[in-house]
């Protein structure tokens, strides 16, 4: 058992997260899954399993699956483009522990917390690894947090979904930004999760 990082839902079924967090092959009597609150905030977390996930189609480091589950606060998925200097914020699961369970020593148990940031947009270029457009941010996106959905501050619009974050040295000074694929990269997403269709067609059914 282990937990590989964030990932959201617009509220109809649709899962998204970073294709590097469940991109690895499973046991036969394994499978890949998200901690949810069906009850709301206060509620135990429980497990529900990731049905038709797989990579994006396009090839980008996204995954699309569905879930049995729908949140008490719906994301959207924006329309409009995304800007330098855009103030945005993201929520997730970083730095998850696997702890030996109380009951059962022979299992595992999941430590973790969920942690609200917020920063700018400050810089929109292209990955040069990928050829994609991507969305440096002045934000931490620390391990656990890759697939976490980037959204206009203080609305319920997302505009990319954090995939890691890179280092810039100058001199002796140390500055790490975080990374998020583009608004387009996202809304051009498609899959068996979205029947084929683009992920901003497929929402729009």
């Amino acid at each position: 058992m282990a937990v590989a990082g964030t990932g959201f839902t617009f509220g109809e079924g649709t899962l998204v997260t970073c294709w590097h967090c469940v991109r690895y092959p499973l046991d036969p009597n394994e499978l890949y899954g998200v901690a949810v609150r069906r009850g709301g905030i206060d509620s135990p977390y429980e497990f529900c399993s990731i049905d038709n996930l797989g990579q994006d189609d396009n090839g980008a480091d996204l995954a699309l699956g569905r879930v049995d589950w729908t949140p008490g606060r719906v994301l959207t998925l924006a329309d409009g483009e995304v800007h330098w200097g855009e103030r945005v914020e993201t929520y997730g699961y970083p730095f998850p522990a696997a702890v030996p369970d109380e009951a059962y020593p022979d299992y595992k148990a999941l430590k973790f917390y969920p942690r609200f940031l917020r920063g700018y947009v400050t810089q929109l270029t292209i990955d040069e690894s990928t050829e994609r457009p991507v969305m440096e941010l002045e934000m931490l996106c620390p391990p656990g947090l890759s697939g976490a959905p980037v959204i206009r501050e203080d609305r319920r619009e997302v505009v990319g979904v954090v995939f890691d974050e890179h280092t810039t040295t100058m001199s002796d000074r140390t500055v790490i930004f975080g990374r998020a694929h583009h608004l387009n990269v996202l809304r051009a997403a498609r899959g068996i999760a979205t029947r084929g269709r683009a992920l901003a067609d497929y929402l729009q059914l």
